[in-house]
């Protein structure tokens, strides 16, 4: 095998390795929030996929450990006969996964970034997103009406700060809440961890509350 042939063998095989989603949230954080600037965009790019491999050997372990407990709790709820109307397996990996996932990225990536700096960065973007209000004047309470339109990259804020196990009415609330504050140039959550992320369920609650559904 020629050295360029295995350059490309080497490649497939760690783009293989690489979950996608983690790889982009990997890549976000170390360019727009945890940035090394002693390092060459090839370094970065090297770093990026390094680590991105190492949070997905994670996942992947830690993945088998929670679907093993959905698992039994599954056999604890149902027995061993899947009833026609229930989550199939297929569905408690996904739901695994993304736990994994979730828990990985929380405590190996969005753990790092300094409270005070996104705190700063939200302040500063509030403000001027308050400055344009003052001359455009949208109305900021224009999501609880859901007559918003959602762009592909407001999904995925959305999944990414309050994961899959939501009822729909939150995350319909929830992709509207996002949407709006992107479109004025507000602040949204960089993480779960972000405490922005705590405040904006507490409103979207609310709000499920007021149009009488159950607050999940």
């Amino acid at each position: 095998m020629t050295r360029s042939h295995r350059d490309e063998h080497d490649e497939r095989s760690r783009t293989r390795a690489i979950d996608l989603h983690v790889w982009r949230e990997v890549t976000r954080i170390r360019t727009e929030w945890l940035i090394d600037h002693h390092l060459t965009p090839a370094q970065r790019h090297a770093s990026i996929d390094e680590e991105s491999v190492e949070l997905t050997a994670r996942i992947t372990t830690f993945e088998s450990v929670v679907l093993d407990d959905l698992v039994d709790r599954w056999k604890a709820a149902y027995g061993w006969a899947i009833p026609g109307d229930a989550m199939p397996l297929g569905k408690l990996t996904a739901l695994a996964r993304a736990d994994a996932r979730s828990a990985v990225l929380c405590d190996n990536l969005y753990a790092h970034i300094p409270p005070a700096l996104i705190a700063e960065r939200h302040a500063a973007t509030a403000a001027e997103a308050t400055r344009k209000r003052r001359r455009s004047a949208p109305a900021p309470q224009r999501w609880r009406s859901r007559s918003v339109t959602i762009a592909p990259a407001t999904e995925m804020v959305v999944m990414r700060t309050w994961g899959i196990v939501r009822s729909c009415d939150f995350t319909e609330l929830a992709c509207a809440l996002i949407q709006v504050q992107s479109d004025d140039g507000m602040p949204i959550p960089v993480s779960p961890l972000d405490p922005l992320a705590e405040q904006m369920a507490a409103v979207i609650h609310d709000q499920l509350v007021e149009e009488g559904l159950p607050p999940i």
